[in-house]
């Protein structure tokens, strides 16, 4: 019998309502050690649901699937932090390299890592450190916002020191509707919209770290971050904040069900009441409840909880927890 290699789970994206792909790496490894397992979980296939490869040397941050087109299957992305991409598909695989992200970088200007990676209306984007927002078309990778691009300070030992101008366009999640309508969010409360030619700043209440982005069809944007911040508005409206919070509570990811935000964070699951226009605790009847929620994402109407150790989705009425084969059961 096959010994388990234990996982933490670092990202998690949703295929279809019964099937994800998910990141993790090998708790045996050093932390500082890049190296990513990506695991496909399959709930029709039920004589072998998880299936993996491995990536040595990546460290995956992100990932999305590209809809099948009449002239392409289904492709499954997952972005490392130095820019690398690897895509596959039934039956093939091939990388792509983003010129210009990450450190490992011989030549200047640097501006660091990558961090997210979206689909918006069949195109794929990218963003990242010192204002990095790239979008790939006809399978080449262009830099979209080279007015918000800010590169780090000379390189000390292989690494890059960040100075102000860079922080401030620390980007980490991208959204939006079309190419002529999305959303950046990253640090000091920063939401940028891009109109197709120009981006501007959006005007928000907060100077926290922004992490993630959902966008509803009626065109309202959600925006979470630390702090137990949550921001509602649009590019038109501008942001408000909706969160009663005031802690040390980290909302990592936010995603939308039946027009309900969800929220990950370091405390478990959490939820936008709408009616009561206030941020409360799921209850999902698990045993134990959900502790880690990392990321949280919608595929045909259910909802996944990613969190290190702890995989769960939600139909609407039942909540179920994942087993992954190389981890204890979480009871």
């Amino acid at each position: 019998m096959k010994q388990r290699e234990p996982v933490t789970f670092t990202f998690g994206c949703a295929v279809e309502r019964d099937y994800v792909y998910v990141a993790a790496k090998p708790d045996v490894l050093d932390s500082e050690e890049n190296f990513s397992r990506l695991f496909f979980f399959d709930q029709q296939n039920v004589a072998t649901p998880w299936l993996h490869h491995d990536l040595p040397d990546w460290n995956v941050v992100s990932m999305c699937v590209l809809p099948k087109t009449p002239q392409s299957p289904r492709k499954y992305f997952a972005l490392s932090e130095q820019g690398d991409i690897e895509i596959t598909w039934p039956g093939g695989r091939s990388v792509e390299v983003i010129e210009g992200a990450g450190l490992n970088r011989l030549a200047q200007p640097i501006f660091g890592y990558v961090k997210a990676i979206r689909e918006i209306a069949g195109v794929l984007y990218v963003c990242g450190s010192g204002g990095q927002i790239y979008a790939r078309v006809d399978s080449a990778w262009s830099h979209i916002a080279e007015n918000l691009k800010a590169q780090a300070t000379a390189p000390q030992s292989g690494a890059a020191t960040i100075d102000k101008d860079f922080a401030k366009h620390d980007f980490s999640d991208v959204g939006g509707y079309s190419g002529s309508d999305v959303y950046v969010a990253g640090g000091d409360g920063d939401v940028f919209h891009f109109n197709g030619s120009d981006w501007e700043r959006c005007e928000t209440p907060t100077d926290e770290i922004l992490t993630a982005i959902a966008c509803d069809p009626e065109g309202e944007v959600w925006v979470c971050g630390f702090n137990g911040t949550l921001l509602r508005g649009s590019s038109a409206k501008g942001f408000k904040e909706c969160s009663k919070y005031d802690d040390n509570m980290i909302f990592s990811s936010v995603a939308l069900l039946h027009e309900t935000p969800y929220l990950a964070s370091n405390d478990g699951l959490f939820f936008f009441d709408n009616k009561a226009q206030k941020i409360r605790k799921v209850k999902t009847n698990l045993r134990p409840e959900i502790a880690d929620a990392n990321v949280v994402v919608v595929a045909d109407g259910v909802l996944w909880s990613f969190g290190y150790k702890d995989i769960a989705c939600f139909d609407g009425n039942t909540w179920t927890r994942i087993d992954h084969p190389d981890n204890p059961p979480i009871r």
